[in-house]
Protein backbone atom coordinates (compact mmCIF):
# COMPACT_ATOMS: atom_id res chain seq x y z
CA UNK A 1 0.00 0.00 0.00
CA UNK A 2 1.30 3.55 -0.99
CA UNK A 3 2.17 5.91 1.94
CA UNK A 4 -0.81 8.06 0.92
CA UNK A 5 -2.95 4.91 1.26
CA UNK A 6 -1.53 4.37 4.48
CA UNK A 7 -2.16 7.70 5.61
CA UNK A 8 -5.74 7.46 4.02
CA UNK A 9 -6.44 4.53 6.16
CA UNK A 10 -5.21 5.68 8.93
CA UNK A 11 -6.97 9.01 8.93
CA UNK A 12 -10.60 6.54 8.18
CA UNK A 13 -9.49 4.21 11.29
CA UNK A 14 -8.95 7.07 13.74
CA UNK A 15 -12.42 8.76 12.20
CA UNK A 16 -13.91 5.68 12.81
CA UNK A 17 -12.80 5.19 16.31
CA UNK A 18 -14.05 8.28 17.32
CA UNK A 19 -17.38 7.04 16.20
CA UNK A 20 -16.88 4.13 18.12
CA UNK A 21 -16.01 6.39 21.23
CA UNK A 22 -19.86 8.35 20.60
CA UNK A 23 -21.37 5.15 20.88
CA UNK A 24 -19.62 3.80 24.37
CA UNK A 25 -19.44 5.34 27.83
CA UNK A 26 -17.79 8.66 27.02
CA UNK A 27 -21.47 9.70 25.30
CA UNK A 28 -22.54 9.45 29.13
CA UNK A 29 -21.66 13.13 29.88
CA UNK A 30 -23.19 16.12 29.01
CA UNK A 31 -21.34 16.09 25.97
CA UNK A 32 -23.87 13.65 24.08
CA UNK A 33 -25.55 13.44 27.06
CA UNK A 34 -28.26 16.68 26.99
CA UNK A 35 -28.00 18.25 30.91
CA UNK A 36 -31.74 19.28 31.04
CA UNK A 37 -32.43 15.31 31.23
CA UNK A 38 -30.19 15.15 34.00
CA UNK A 39 -32.24 17.54 36.58
CA UNK A 40 -35.47 17.29 34.91
CA UNK A 41 -35.92 13.90 37.06
CA UNK A 42 -35.05 16.34 40.54
CA UNK A 43 -37.00 18.82 39.42
CA UNK A 44 -40.35 16.06 38.96
CA UNK A 45 -39.44 15.01 42.65
CA UNK A 46 -39.10 18.52 44.12
CA UNK A 47 -42.33 19.68 42.31
CA UNK A 48 -44.57 15.77 44.12
CA UNK A 49 -42.99 17.08 47.47
CA UNK A 50 -40.44 14.12 47.72
CA UNK A 51 -36.84 14.66 49.08
CA UNK A 52 -33.77 14.68 47.44
CA UNK A 53 -30.65 13.66 48.59
CA UNK A 54 -28.57 16.24 47.47
CA UNK A 55 -25.04 14.69 49.20
CA UNK A 56 -23.90 12.49 46.36
CA UNK A 57 -27.40 13.44 43.74
CA UNK A 58 -24.62 14.47 40.90
CA UNK A 59 -22.09 11.90 42.10
CA UNK A 60 -17.90 12.52 41.03
CA UNK A 61 -19.69 15.37 38.32
CA UNK A 62 -19.08 17.81 40.88
CA UNK A 63 -15.65 17.75 40.34
CA UNK A 64 -15.10 17.89 37.20
CA UNK A 65 -15.31 20.59 34.82
CA UNK A 66 -18.78 21.73 35.05
CA UNK A 67 -18.12 22.11 38.76
CA UNK A 68 -19.66 25.35 38.95
CA UNK A 69 -22.87 24.29 37.75
CA UNK A 70 -23.67 21.40 39.16
CA UNK A 71 -22.40 22.71 42.87
CA UNK A 72 -25.41 25.41 41.64
CA UNK A 73 -27.76 23.32 41.72
CA UNK A 74 -26.80 20.88 44.41
CA UNK A 75 -26.87 24.40 46.59
CA UNK A 76 -30.32 25.62 45.49
CA UNK A 77 -32.26 21.62 45.88
CA UNK A 78 -30.91 21.59 49.51
CA UNK A 79 -31.82 25.20 50.20
CA UNK A 80 -35.62 24.30 48.92
CA UNK A 81 -35.47 21.36 51.37
CA UNK A 82 -34.18 24.25 54.20
CA UNK A 83 -30.85 22.36 54.35
CA UNK A 84 -29.33 25.87 54.93
CA UNK A 85 -25.93 24.69 56.23
CA UNK A 86 -25.63 21.79 53.25
CA UNK A 87 -26.50 24.74 50.40
CA UNK A 88 -23.96 27.02 52.05
CA UNK A 89 -20.85 24.24 51.63
CA UNK A 90 -22.24 23.87 47.84
CA UNK A 91 -22.58 27.53 46.84
CA UNK A 92 -18.93 28.37 48.94
CA UNK A 93 -17.49 25.37 46.67
CA UNK A 94 -19.13 27.37 43.35
CA UNK A 95 -18.16 30.30 44.42
CA UNK A 96 -14.64 29.44 44.55
CA UNK A 97 -14.41 27.44 41.29
CA UNK A 98 -15.84 30.68 40.10
CA UNK A 99 -12.86 32.35 41.41
CA UNK A 100 -10.48 30.02 40.01
CA UNK A 101 -11.94 30.10 36.95
CA UNK A 102 -11.80 33.78 36.85
CA UNK A 103 -8.22 33.76 38.50
CA UNK A 104 -6.37 31.95 36.28
CA UNK A 105 -3.61 34.27 34.57
CA UNK A 106 -2.58 32.14 31.12
CA UNK A 107 -5.03 29.56 29.58
CA UNK A 108 -4.00 26.41 31.06
CA UNK A 109 -3.90 22.78 29.29
CA UNK A 110 -7.32 21.66 30.39
CA UNK A 111 -8.83 25.39 29.26
CA UNK A 112 -7.50 24.45 25.44
CA UNK A 113 -8.51 21.03 25.69
CA UNK A 114 -11.94 21.79 25.99
CA UNK A 115 -11.95 24.50 23.33
CA UNK A 116 -9.92 21.87 21.00
CA UNK A 117 -12.85 19.26 21.99
CA UNK A 118 -15.40 21.83 21.37
CA UNK A 119 -14.60 22.48 17.92
CA UNK A 120 -14.57 19.27 16.64
CA UNK A 121 -17.63 17.76 19.17
CA UNK A 122 -19.46 20.41 20.89
CA UNK A 123 -19.86 23.54 22.84
CA UNK A 124 -20.24 20.98 25.84
CA UNK A 125 -16.79 20.58 25.90
CA UNK A 126 -16.26 23.78 27.20
CA UNK A 127 -16.17 24.14 31.21
CA UNK A 128 -18.86 25.60 32.57
CA UNK A 129 -18.15 28.96 33.87
CA UNK A 130 -21.86 30.29 34.15
CA UNK A 131 -23.84 33.01 33.08
CA UNK A 132 -23.88 37.03 34.88
CA UNK A 133 -27.48 36.50 36.06
CA UNK A 134 -26.44 33.09 37.43
CA UNK A 135 -23.41 34.51 39.11
CA UNK A 136 -25.07 36.88 40.72
CA UNK A 137 -27.93 35.22 41.68
CA UNK A 138 -25.32 32.23 43.26
CA UNK A 139 -24.65 35.52 45.54
CA UNK A 140 -28.03 36.33 46.33
CA UNK A 141 -28.86 33.33 47.39
CA UNK A 142 -25.97 32.73 49.61
CA UNK A 143 -27.35 36.14 51.37
CA UNK A 144 -30.25 33.94 52.27
CA UNK A 145 -28.48 31.13 53.71
CA UNK A 146 -26.94 33.46 56.08
CA UNK A 147 -29.58 35.18 56.52
CA UNK A 148 -31.79 32.19 57.87
CA UNK A 149 -28.67 31.33 59.97
CA UNK A 150 -28.88 35.11 61.56
CA UNK A 151 -25.98 36.24 60.11
CA UNK A 152 -26.83 39.70 59.10
CA UNK A 153 -23.04 40.87 58.18
CA UNK A 154 -22.41 37.63 56.28
CA UNK A 155 -25.16 38.14 54.03
CA UNK A 156 -23.99 41.65 53.64
CA UNK A 157 -20.99 40.41 52.45
CA UNK A 158 -22.84 38.62 49.92
CA UNK A 159 -25.09 41.01 48.61
CA UNK A 160 -22.25 43.58 47.60
CA UNK A 161 -20.06 40.47 45.83
CA UNK A 162 -23.80 40.32 44.19
CA UNK A 163 -23.77 43.61 42.84
CA UNK A 164 -19.81 43.53 41.76
CA UNK A 165 -20.98 40.42 39.81
CA UNK A 166 -23.54 42.29 38.12
CA UNK A 167 -20.96 45.29 37.32
CA UNK A 168 -18.70 42.18 35.83
CA UNK A 169 -21.04 40.80 33.50
CA UNK A 170 -21.15 43.87 31.97
CA UNK A 171 -17.68 43.89 30.87
CA UNK A 172 -17.39 40.11 30.29
CA UNK A 173 -20.24 40.41 27.53
CA UNK A 174 -18.47 43.03 26.07
CA UNK A 175 -15.49 40.50 25.80
CA UNK A 176 -17.37 38.06 24.60
CA UNK A 177 -18.54 39.82 21.60
CA UNK A 178 -15.52 41.73 20.77
CA UNK A 179 -13.45 37.91 20.64
CA UNK A 180 -16.42 36.83 18.10
CA UNK A 181 -16.35 39.48 16.38
CA UNK A 182 -12.52 39.48 15.69
CA UNK A 183 -12.50 35.26 15.24
CA UNK A 184 -15.07 35.51 12.62
CA UNK A 185 -12.95 38.29 10.98
CA UNK A 186 -9.74 36.10 11.40
CA UNK A 187 -11.37 33.16 9.72
CA UNK A 188 -13.11 35.00 7.41
CA UNK A 189 -16.96 33.88 8.34
CA UNK A 190 -19.11 36.31 6.48
CA UNK A 191 -22.23 37.11 8.32
CA UNK A 192 -24.93 34.69 8.85
CA UNK A 193 -28.09 34.94 6.96
CA UNK A 194 -30.70 32.05 7.12
CA UNK A 195 -34.29 32.21 8.17
CA UNK A 196 -33.77 30.01 10.70
CA UNK A 197 -31.68 31.62 12.66
CA UNK A 198 -34.09 34.47 12.52
CA UNK A 199 -36.62 32.46 13.78
CA UNK A 200 -34.54 31.26 16.48
CA UNK A 201 -33.66 35.15 17.53
CA UNK A 202 -37.26 35.90 17.07
CA UNK A 203 -38.35 33.22 19.73
CA UNK A 204 -35.17 34.51 21.88
CA UNK A 205 -36.64 37.86 21.43
CA UNK A 206 -40.40 36.87 22.56
CA UNK A 207 -39.11 35.81 25.84
CA UNK A 208 -36.16 38.38 27.01
CA UNK A 209 -38.61 41.30 25.69
CA UNK A 210 -39.19 42.38 29.32
CA UNK A 211 -35.36 43.36 30.24
CA UNK A 212 -32.87 45.37 28.67
CA UNK A 213 -29.77 43.45 29.46
CA UNK A 214 -29.04 39.92 31.70
CA UNK A 215 -27.28 40.85 34.46
CA UNK A 216 -29.62 43.84 35.77
CA UNK A 217 -31.53 42.15 38.63
CA UNK A 218 -34.18 44.18 40.81
CA UNK A 219 -34.56 41.74 43.14
CA UNK A 220 -31.13 41.66 44.50
CA UNK A 221 -30.54 44.95 44.62
CA UNK A 222 -34.00 44.86 46.45
CA UNK A 223 -32.62 42.50 49.03
CA UNK A 224 -29.73 44.22 48.90
CA UNK A 225 -31.02 47.32 50.44
CA UNK A 226 -33.50 45.54 52.84
CA UNK A 227 -30.01 44.11 54.37
CA UNK A 228 -28.21 47.07 54.21
CA UNK A 229 -31.04 48.49 56.53
CA UNK A 230 -30.55 45.95 58.72
CA UNK A 231 -26.94 47.14 59.07
CA UNK A 232 -27.74 50.57 60.23
CA UNK A 233 -26.78 51.71 56.05
CA UNK A 234 -29.76 54.03 55.02
CA UNK A 235 -27.48 55.44 52.39
CA UNK A 236 -26.42 52.53 51.09
CA UNK A 237 -30.28 51.32 51.10
CA UNK A 238 -31.70 54.38 49.29
CA UNK A 239 -28.88 53.62 46.41
CA UNK A 240 -29.85 50.00 45.82
CA UNK A 241 -33.54 51.05 46.30
CA UNK A 242 -33.10 53.38 43.42
CA UNK A 243 -31.42 50.79 41.18
CA UNK A 244 -33.95 48.45 41.85
CA UNK A 245 -37.04 51.04 40.70
CA UNK A 246 -34.72 52.08 37.80
CA UNK A 247 -34.81 47.82 36.36
CA UNK A 248 -38.20 47.37 37.92
CA UNK A 249 -40.53 50.99 38.25
CA UNK A 250 -43.68 49.09 38.02
CA UNK A 251 -43.60 47.20 41.56
CA UNK A 252 -45.44 48.96 44.09
CA UNK A 253 -43.21 48.39 47.40
CA UNK A 254 -40.20 49.29 45.29
CA UNK A 255 -41.80 52.84 44.82
CA UNK A 256 -42.67 53.74 48.26
CA UNK A 257 -39.49 52.17 49.50
CA UNK A 258 -37.97 55.02 47.66
CA UNK A 259 -39.72 57.49 48.67
CA UNK A 260 -39.65 56.71 51.94
CA UNK A 261 -35.90 56.66 52.16
CA UNK A 262 -35.46 59.80 50.13
CA UNK A 263 -37.73 61.46 52.95
CA UNK A 264 -36.12 60.10 55.91
CA UNK A 265 -32.80 61.25 54.33
CA UNK A 266 -33.84 64.94 53.72
CA UNK A 267 -33.23 64.67 49.69
CA UNK A 268 -36.33 67.30 49.45
CA UNK A 269 -35.42 67.60 45.58
CA UNK A 270 -35.38 63.59 44.77
CA UNK A 271 -38.33 63.47 47.14
CA UNK A 272 -40.29 66.21 45.56
CA UNK A 273 -39.34 64.14 42.08
CA UNK A 274 -40.97 61.01 43.38
CA UNK A 275 -43.88 62.80 44.89
CA UNK A 276 -45.00 63.46 41.22
CA UNK A 277 -43.67 60.36 39.31
CA UNK A 278 -45.38 58.14 42.09
CA UNK A 279 -47.97 60.26 43.71
CA UNK A 280 -49.58 56.72 44.79
CA UNK A 281 -46.89 55.25 46.02
CA UNK A 282 -47.28 56.59 49.75
CA UNK A 283 -44.16 55.46 51.72
CA UNK A 284 -45.09 52.28 54.29
CA UNK A 285 -43.79 53.49 57.78
CA UNK A 286 -43.69 51.43 60.48
CA UNK A 287 -45.55 52.48 63.57
CA UNK A 288 -43.69 52.80 66.65
CA UNK A 289 -43.19 49.57 68.69
CA UNK A 290 -44.30 47.14 65.73
CA UNK A 291 -42.61 44.94 63.15
CA UNK A 292 -42.41 44.68 59.67
CA UNK A 293 -42.84 41.15 57.65
CA UNK A 294 -40.63 41.33 54.09
CA UNK A 295 -41.87 38.31 51.90
CA UNK A 296 -39.66 37.20 49.21
CA UNK A 297 -41.32 34.54 46.74
CA UNK A 298 -39.56 33.06 44.59
CA UNK A 299 -41.76 31.38 41.54
CA UNK A 300 -41.31 27.71 39.90
CA UNK A 301 -38.13 26.62 38.05
CA UNK A 302 -36.48 28.00 35.09
CA UNK A 303 -37.91 26.38 32.04
CA UNK A 304 -34.96 24.54 30.20
CA UNK A 305 -32.91 25.08 27.29
CA UNK A 306 -34.33 23.32 23.82
CA UNK A 307 -32.39 22.37 20.67
CA UNK A 308 -33.21 24.51 17.62
CA UNK A 309 -31.97 22.88 14.48
CA UNK A 310 -30.67 26.11 12.13
CA UNK A 311 -29.79 25.60 7.95
CA UNK A 312 -27.18 28.21 7.60
CA UNK A 313 -24.76 28.23 4.19
CA UNK A 314 -21.40 26.34 4.81
CA UNK A 315 -18.91 29.27 3.94
CA UNK A 316 -16.17 28.48 1.34
CA UNK A 317 -17.88 25.94 -0.33
CA UNK A 318 -21.09 27.03 -1.33
CA UNK A 319 -22.94 24.46 0.56
CA UNK A 320 -25.17 24.33 3.20
CA UNK A 321 -25.02 22.58 6.57
CA UNK A 322 -27.66 22.08 9.73
CA UNK A 323 -26.61 23.32 13.30
CA UNK A 324 -27.97 22.95 16.47
CA UNK A 325 -28.64 25.84 18.45
CA UNK A 326 -30.08 26.59 22.06
CA UNK A 327 -33.14 28.37 22.73
CA UNK A 328 -35.84 28.92 25.56
CA UNK A 329 -39.33 27.86 25.15
CA UNK A 330 -42.43 30.33 23.84
CA UNK A 331 -43.25 32.93 26.53
CA UNK A 332 -45.54 31.16 28.84
CA UNK A 333 -48.38 32.66 31.30
CA UNK A 334 -47.04 34.51 33.11
CA UNK A 335 -46.36 34.35 37.23
CA UNK A 336 -49.48 34.57 39.35
CA UNK A 337 -48.54 37.01 43.02
CA UNK A 338 -49.09 35.14 46.38
CA UNK A 339 -51.67 36.63 48.80
CA UNK A 340 -50.40 36.81 52.02
CA UNK A 341 -52.69 37.33 55.33
CA UNK A 342 -51.55 37.65 58.47
CA UNK A 343 -53.41 37.20 62.11
CA UNK A 344 -54.26 41.46 62.29
CA UNK A 345 -56.03 41.23 58.91
CA UNK A 346 -55.47 41.29 54.89
CA UNK A 347 -51.70 42.39 54.06
CA UNK A 348 -51.61 42.68 50.62
CA UNK A 349 -50.27 40.62 47.59
CA UNK A 350 -47.03 39.89 46.04
CA UNK A 351 -45.73 42.17 43.12
CA UNK A 352 -43.18 41.24 40.26
CA UNK A 353 -39.33 42.11 41.34
CA UNK A 354 -37.60 40.14 38.57
CA UNK A 355 -38.61 37.89 35.57
CA UNK A 356 -35.45 35.34 35.51
CA UNK A 357 -36.66 33.59 32.53
CA UNK A 358 -36.54 36.96 30.64
CA UNK A 359 -32.73 37.27 32.31
CA UNK A 360 -31.99 33.69 31.01
CA UNK A 361 -32.84 34.25 27.13
CA UNK A 362 -31.74 37.68 27.42
CA UNK A 363 -28.51 36.54 28.66
CA UNK A 364 -28.72 33.68 26.00
CA UNK A 365 -28.99 36.33 22.97
CA UNK A 366 -26.70 38.37 24.05
CA UNK A 367 -23.85 35.33 23.77
CA UNK A 368 -25.48 33.97 20.44
CA UNK A 369 -22.72 35.87 18.66
CA UNK A 370 -20.03 34.12 19.97
CA UNK A 371 -21.97 30.75 20.00
CA UNK A 372 -22.58 30.68 16.29
CA UNK A 373 -18.70 32.11 15.30
CA UNK A 374 -18.11 28.20 17.16
CA UNK A 375 -20.83 26.48 15.32
CA UNK A 376 -19.64 27.88 11.94
CA UNK A 377 -15.99 26.69 12.41
CA UNK A 378 -16.92 23.68 13.91
CA UNK A 379 -18.76 22.79 10.96
CA UNK A 380 -16.34 23.91 8.18
CA UNK A 381 -13.76 22.05 10.23
CA UNK A 382 -15.56 18.86 9.97
CA UNK A 383 -16.93 19.17 6.31
CA UNK A 384 -13.38 19.77 5.43
CA UNK A 385 -12.04 15.86 7.03
CA UNK A 386 -12.61 14.12 3.68
CA UNK A 387 -10.49 16.07 2.11
CA UNK A 388 -7.90 14.27 3.91
CA UNK A 389 -8.15 11.27 1.65
CA UNK A 390 -8.93 10.48 -1.68
CA UNK A 391 -10.91 8.21 -4.18
CA UNK A 392 -13.10 5.94 -2.33
CA UNK A 393 -11.49 6.26 1.10
CA UNK A 394 -13.06 9.68 0.55
CA UNK A 395 -16.24 8.49 0.48
CA UNK A 396 -15.80 6.16 3.19
CA UNK A 397 -14.55 8.67 5.44
CA UNK A 398 -17.56 11.24 4.13
CA UNK A 399 -19.97 8.66 5.72
CA UNK A 400 -18.31 8.38 8.48
CA UNK A 401 -18.00 12.42 8.93
CA UNK A 402 -21.38 12.54 8.17
CA UNK A 403 -22.53 9.53 10.91
CA UNK A 404 -19.96 12.07 13.33
CA UNK A 405 -21.62 15.02 12.48
CA UNK A 406 -25.14 13.77 13.03
CA UNK A 407 -24.38 12.80 16.50
CA UNK A 408 -22.08 15.21 17.82
CA UNK A 409 -23.91 17.73 16.69
CA UNK A 410 -25.60 18.85 20.18
CA UNK A 411 -26.57 22.28 21.72
CA UNK A 412 -25.05 23.79 24.44
CA UNK A 413 -28.02 23.44 27.16
CA UNK A 414 -26.21 23.54 29.96
CA UNK A 415 -27.66 26.27 32.78
CA UNK A 416 -28.80 26.58 36.05
CA UNK A 417 -32.35 25.09 36.39
CA UNK A 418 -33.66 24.78 39.68
CA UNK A 419 -33.53 28.77 39.77
CA UNK A 420 -37.17 30.52 39.74
CA UNK A 421 -38.37 31.91 37.07
CA UNK A 422 -39.75 34.69 38.76
CA UNK A 423 -39.44 36.79 42.09
CA UNK A 424 -41.95 38.56 43.64
CA UNK A 425 -42.04 40.57 46.92
CA UNK A 426 -44.21 42.06 49.50
CA UNK A 427 -43.43 43.80 52.79
CA UNK A 428 -45.99 45.25 55.60
CA UNK A 429 -45.67 46.56 58.86
CA UNK A 430 -47.53 44.42 61.65
CA UNK A 431 -48.25 43.70 65.73
CA UNK A 432 -45.54 42.51 67.60
CA UNK A 433 -45.52 39.27 68.89
CA UNK A 434 -46.35 35.59 67.40
CA UNK A 435 -48.07 35.69 64.06
CA UNK A 436 -49.79 32.86 61.69
CA UNK A 437 -48.99 34.07 58.12
CA UNK A 438 -50.92 32.39 55.23
CA UNK A 439 -50.10 32.31 51.64
CA UNK A 440 -51.78 31.37 49.28
CA UNK A 441 -50.74 31.28 45.42
CA UNK A 442 -53.53 32.41 42.98
CA UNK A 443 -52.41 30.32 40.09
CA UNK A 444 -52.48 27.23 41.57
CA UNK A 445 -54.12 27.64 44.79
CA UNK A 446 -51.53 26.19 46.49
CA UNK A 447 -51.05 27.34 50.33
CA UNK A 448 -48.97 27.39 53.38
CA UNK A 449 -49.17 28.29 56.84
CA UNK A 450 -45.79 29.44 58.68
CA UNK A 451 -45.76 30.99 62.11
CA UNK A 452 -43.22 33.89 62.91
CA UNK A 453 -42.25 35.85 65.71
CA UNK A 454 -42.49 39.60 65.19
CA UNK A 455 -40.23 42.08 66.71
CA UNK A 456 -40.56 45.60 68.20
CA UNK A 457 -38.99 47.91 64.95
CA UNK A 458 -37.42 44.59 63.63
CA UNK A 459 -38.13 42.44 60.29
CA UNK A 460 -39.24 39.41 59.88
CA UNK A 461 -38.35 37.91 56.72
CA UNK A 462 -40.58 35.06 55.10
CA UNK A 463 -38.87 33.18 51.93
CA UNK A 464 -41.39 31.36 49.82
CA UNK A 465 -41.33 28.84 47.06
CA UNK A 466 -43.35 27.34 44.87
CA UNK A 467 -42.56 24.38 43.46
CA UNK A 468 -45.38 22.55 41.24
CA UNK A 469 -48.76 23.01 42.94
CA UNK A 470 -46.71 22.50 46.35
CA UNK A 471 -45.57 26.48 48.47
CA UNK A 472 -43.60 26.18 50.75
CA UNK A 473 -42.27 29.23 53.43
CA UNK A 474 -39.87 29.63 55.80
CA UNK A 475 -39.12 32.49 57.83
CA UNK A 476 -36.70 34.38 60.12
CA UNK A 477 -36.93 37.48 62.38
CA UNK A 478 -35.02 40.04 63.59
CA UNK A 479 -34.61 42.71 66.36
CA UNK A 480 -34.22 46.49 65.82
CA UNK A 481 -30.59 45.69 66.32
CA UNK A 482 -30.29 43.58 63.17
CA UNK A 483 -30.11 40.85 65.41
CA UNK A 484 -32.05 37.43 65.46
Amino acid sequence: MTRRGQAGSGTIRRAAAVLLCLFSGCATSSLFNPYPTQTAPLIRRMEQGQTVETGNVFGRRILGRDRILYRMEQGRLAQIQGDWAASRAAYEESIAAVREMDGRAVVSVSDMAGKTSALMINDNAIPYSGDGYERVMLHHEQALNYLFAGDVEGAGVEVRLASAQQAEALKRRALEVAEAQDRARREGIPEVQSGDLNTLYARLDAVAGRVKDSFQNAYTFYMSAVVREMLDDPGGAYIDYKKAAEIEPANPYVRADVRRLAETLGMEEESAAFRARWPEAVPRRVPPGQGEVIVFFEDGFLPARREFSVFIPLFGSGGWTSIALPVYPRVREFAQAVTVQLDSGAAGDTALICDLNALAARALRERMPAILTRQVVRATAKAMVPSLARGGEADILTIIMSLYSLISERADLRSWTTLPQAAQIMRTACPPGHQVITLTHRGTGARVVCDVEIKPGGRTIVWAVRSGGRLTARAVAFGADGRP
